[in-house]
């Protein structure tokens, strides 16, 4: 922790000079060069700084183009001079698809599967690029910048974002771990939340639907010379499918941007999350055979979440020989979760997340040799505490209680660069350090610590052979740190038949579990050679070494050695004619083990085929309507690497919406699975070798209206 704190402090020392240099009209590598000068200077050397930085004080830069995309690195760029394939979400999109939650959004792009659980907006399993059970770990979601991955089994929250207030998605399938760190090795979605329009409006909305659905919306926005804001509130609540599957949330967000200066801008935002549902679990051929697909084993298993956050990110531009931005994003976020699950006995779980983030970032532009390169360098530090007090245990016994921080240090830089408006490049590092501390207290007393560290670094290139189109490839090594459930096994109590007394289990942490690390290789192309067709295609190969999966056999999560993931992915949409468009995409995707016990077997729970496809058509002014459908095929069960059970079957949904939106007023309507299709979203094999289902809902409706005022 002290080489750390050195050097948090030795990055705060660089940006006061930062903010000095602004004043004095420094260039960006002469902040840099300060520090180290004045630290050379008593012993004669401060000429050492020209000569260590003045070949690097070439390369700095950043450019300004239309239709940005922020994820991919960190700051705005032209999505046809990135080396990756970006899917780019509009709110328009969104609101012609009459989407409820960000996972309808995201489970109909190419690439992502949603496994899901309790089939609303408690859903985070989405999986990117083959990880199958483990896929809620292997993707990061950042709101609006911001991780909103757990440090525990839990992943994502995707339920805290109401879709109503988010401006843009934008998705990465495929590693980005050089610019983002842990999780991120699968894909990175980005939500980026509204900020206001243009004059002063509000909005007020109702929806309804089938298991009693109802929700209540409002918003308020607006935009000043020297402010935008957002302001919104909502309420929900659902019956569910089945029973025991109800869920009530309130949602409130502020977003605001402040501009006190030209050069000047803040960012402030705010959200509060409050939730309670219920968890109807699995059902096994009896229960369906008795209870039917609705029932549930689990009628009063329950659960209920509280989760705030506040952020804030002040952005500078500095005036120079080279364009120069700063920003300091700070997050605090703080969740409380609590969990009874009813079975054989009543298990209750209680955690309480505590976490700040602290993300200073450089980007640097310029145009280089006779402005022939355009070149961006986006560098920063990034720095993430958390802590996690949990109380769990079967209420007949002592509780088990521990406290759990997770601490991680990273710094990475990313140089873009592109060379007579055809060629494109880009090199990216990371280096990270996680620090691991589970202080259990009872009921038994024990002090267990863990460190890890690695390094990413991708690179790539890319020809543009049209100003819309390009071809590209790129290479990446990522890696994906345990999370603190994968690591530790806290103390519990237990009777002990043997003995007819209670049994004392001490804490265990896994001291053999490394993190997984992958070399990625992908090939891709853009093209828009036609303004009427639009098409993006990839190949990707992951060489994952390390893997973690849980074992169902030893009960333990463990590191596989070797497994492949690779696949193809295929997207295109097709302006037809004036007010009729066509959308399409498919995914092909085959994850093996590599050897071992279970060698040239599927990873669980990913299809090998998916597709999506519709067409959206506005016959009328304000008047549109979509028709998609979304095959998912058959799958491995979880907790069955070998196959023994019955693969999950392929599942085929069509859907219809429509919408009318006049002179403020909008009038939507859905119709989800219209075929009536029974099918099963997730299932999983037991220890005894029995399979368990979590059914989906059949046929449902939703409407709604809005008034915009």
């Amino acid at each position: 922790m002290f080489r750390k704190g050195v050097l948090i402090l030795l990055v705060a020392v660089l940006f006061s000079y930062a903010a000095k240099a602004e004043e004095e009209k420094d260039g960006f590598f002469d902040v840099i060069k300060k520090p180290f000068q004045f630290v050379l200077r008593p012993v004669g050397m401060e000429d050492l700084g020209d000569a260590l930085f003045g070949p690097v004080d070439r390369i700095c830069s950043v450019t300004s183009f239309s239709e940005p995309v922020v994820t991919p690195g960190r700051t705005k760029e032209y999505i046809y001079n990135i080396n990756r394939n970006v899917d780019i979400i509009t709110a328009r999109e969104i609101k012609d698809m009459n989407a409820l939650t960000v996972q309808d959004v995201l489970s109909r792009r190419a690439g992502i599967v949603l496994n899901g659980f309790f089939n609303n907006s408690r859903d985070n399993n989405l999986d990117i690029r083959g990880f199958g059970s483990t896929g809620n770990l292997n993707y990061l979601v950042l709101l609006d910048g911001r991780r909103i991955n757990q440090i525990d089994l839990s992943g994502p929250d995707l339920s805290q974002i109401d879709i109503r207030t988010v401006e843009k998605i934008e998705v990465i399938r495929g590693p980005n771990t050089v610019m983002y760190g842990d999780n991120a090795t699968g894909g990175v979605v980005n939500i980026i939340t509204k900020r206001g329009s243009e004059g002063h409006n509000a909005r007020y909305a109702q929806e309804a639907g089938s298991y009693r659905y109802r929700k209540e919306y409002f918003s308020f926005e607006g935009r000043e010379a020297f402010m935008d804001y957002f302001i919104s509130s909502s309420w929900q609540d659902s019956d569910g499918y089945r029973a025991n599957n109800g869920y009530e949330a309130n949602d409130i967000f502020a977003g605001f941007r402040i501009r006190p200066a030209e050069d000047i801008s803040v960012d402030l935002s705010s959200g509060y999350h409050r939730d309670w549902y219920g968890q109807p679990g699995a059902l096994y051929d009896g229960n369906i055979q008795s209870d039917g697909m609705a029932g549930t084993r689990f009628p009063d298993s329950k659960a209920k979440t509280e989760d705030h956050y506040f952020s804030v990110e002040p952005k500078f531009l500095l005036d120079g020989d080279t364009e120069t931005a700063f920003s300091v994003p700070f997050t605090y976020r703080s969740r409380r979760s609590d969990a009874l699950d009813v079975s054989f006995n009543r298990y209750e779980t209680h955690h309480h997340i505590r976490s700040f983030d602290l993300r200073p970032k450089f980007e640097v532009s310029s145009f280089l040799l006779d402005d022939s390169v355009c070149n961006k360098l986006v560098c920063g530090m990034d720095y993430f505490r958390a802590e996690d007090q949990v109380l769990s245990g079967d209420i007949v016994y002592t509780k088990s209680q521990v406290d759990i921080e997770k601490e991680t240090l990273a710094f990475y830089a990313e140089n873009n660069a592109l060379i007579r408006d055809r060629f494109t490049l880009n090199f990216g590092v990371r280096g990270e350090w996680a620090e691991y501390s589970f202080d259990q207290k009872q009921p038994t007393s024990s002090i267990d610590e863990k460190s890890l560290k690695d390094l990413a670094f991708d690179a790539g290139a890319g020809y543009k052979y049209g100003e819309r189109s390009q071809l590209y490839a790129i290479y990446s090594r990522s890696y994906r740190m345990p999370t603190t459930d994968e690591f530790f096994q806290s103390a519990y109590e237990q009777f002990d038949w043997w003995t007819f007394g209670v049994r004392v289990f001490p804490a265990v942490l896994n001291f053999d579990l490394k993190q997984q690390v992958a070399n990625n290789y992908e090939i891709g192309v853009k093209d828009n050679t036609f303004d009427r067709l639009r098409i993006k295609a990839n190949y990707y190969f992951m060489d994952v070494k390390n893997e973690i999966y849980y074992d169902p056999v030893s009960f333990t999560n463990e590191n596989y050695h070797h497994t492949w993931h690779h696949g193809f992915e295929l997207e295109a949409d097709a302006d037809i004619v004036k007010g009729v468009k066509l959308f399409a995409n498919y995914t092909f995707q085959k994850s093996l083990f590599r050897g071992g016990k279970y060698g040239n077997c599927s990873i669980p729970l990913v299809p090998e085929n998916k597709f999506s496809a519709g067409v959206r058509m506005r016959p009328l002014k304000g008047f549109v309507v979509e028709f998609n459908a979304d095959y998912v095929g058959e799958m491995t069960i979880a907790n069955d690497p070998l196959a023994d059970s019955d693969p999950l079957e392929s599942r085929f949904l069509m859907g219809l919406t429509a919408a009318y939106e006049r002179k403020g007023l909008r009038i939507f309507g859905i119709i989800r699975n219209l075929a009536d299709h029974g099918y099963f979203s997730n299932a999983t094999r037991n220890w005894q070798g029995n399979t368990a289902f979590y059914p989906a809902p059949g046929r449902n409706f939703q409407v709604g209206a809005s008034v915009k005022f």
